[in-house]
Formats: C-alpha cells, sequence, structure tokens
C-alpha cells in the first residue's frame, strides 16, 4: 500500500512556491538580511515578472524592509571572528552590494586588534608547536592569509606564537 501523501518538505516547497512575490519576499526576510541582488535572483528563479520584481524590491526598499546596508553590516559582524576584511568583502560584493557600501562598512567596522586577536583564535592549536620550523611557520601564515587577514596580522601572529 503506497502513502501518497507528500513529504513534509515537499509540502513547505509547494507552499513556497504557491506564494506571492510579496510573501515570498517577507518569507525571505523573516529568516536572515537578504541583499537586493540576492532576493533578486531567487525570485527569478521561481519565473516571475522581472518588472513586478524590481517593482517590489523597491517598494520593500523605500519602506525599509529590505536594506543592502544593514545587510552588510550584519553580514561584516556575523563573519568578521573567522574572516578577515578582504575576504568578507568579497563575499559582499558576491552578494551584489556596492562597492561604496561595504568600504563604509569596513571603514565602521574594521580594527586591527579585533583582526589580530582573530587571526591569533584561528591558529592557537599551533601554539605548542615549533614554530622556528620554517614550513610550520609557512603553512600557519598561509592559513592566516587565505582567510582574508593581512600580511602584517599574519607577521604579528606568528611571531606572537613563537613568543608563547
Amino acid at each position: 500500500m503506497e502513502n501518497n501523501k507528500p513529504k513534509s518538505s515537499e509540502k513547505k516547497t509547494y507552499e513556497r512556491k504557491k506564494m506571492g512575490i510579496n510573501d515570498y519576499i517577507f518569507f525571505l526576510l523573516s529568516r536572515r538580511d537578504y541583499s537586493y541582488k540576492e532576493i533578486y535572483d531567487k525570485l527569478i528563479k521561481r519565473e516571475e515578472n522581472p518588472k513586478e520584481i524590481i517593482e517590489k524590491l523597491n517598494w520593500m526598499k523605500e519602506n525599509n524592509y529590505q536594506s543592502d546596508e544593514r545587510m552588510a553590516e550584519n553580514y561584516y559582524k556575523s563573519r568578521k571572528n573567522k574572516k578577515g576584511s578582504r575576504v568578507i568583502a568579497q563575499e559582499l560584493k558576491m552578494k551584489g552590494i556596492k562597492e561604496d557600501v561595504i568600504k563604509s562598512i569596513i571603514r565602521e567596522n574594521d580594527n586591527e586588534e579585533d583582526n589580530f586577536q582573530s587571526a591569533l583564535n584561528l591558529v592557537i592549536r599551533f601554539k605548542d608547536l615549533d614554530l622556528n620550523d620554517k614550513k610550520l611557520q609557512d603553512k600557519v601564515f598561509r592559513k592566516i592569509v587565505s582567510r582574508g587577514f593581512s600580511f602584517d596580522i599574519a607577521k604579528k601572529v606568528i611571531k606572537e606564537l613563537k613568543n608563547k
């Protein structure tokens, strides 16, 4: 005997597809902040009318339901303990945030001491190892830089770890 009831995840997906544009945008924004571009792309995937999407998104923006600045600031604050400002800026750019907004968010929130502490926390497990070994030192350096921290921060972290 077959069970023809849809699974709960299939049912939720079906219900979301039946939502109107406004309801779907509110649904998305109730979970987290999205950039204008992210919402637009999601609605285009749903094969909605581009003119109607732009009209609804502009209304959302005018009434402060959606804000690229707010989204960028929240995104930066949630990622700054694990990633450097370079990587975060690149991620924001991919999400459709304008360059001037990214620069102002980083300028307001970027702090060298916080970056140093975040980079140090990223590689703290290496503290008991001998960082006089050039290979290990290079490995730690690459890990820090690959996460978007500056070369200066990476050098300071290695120096700090050597002194411990």
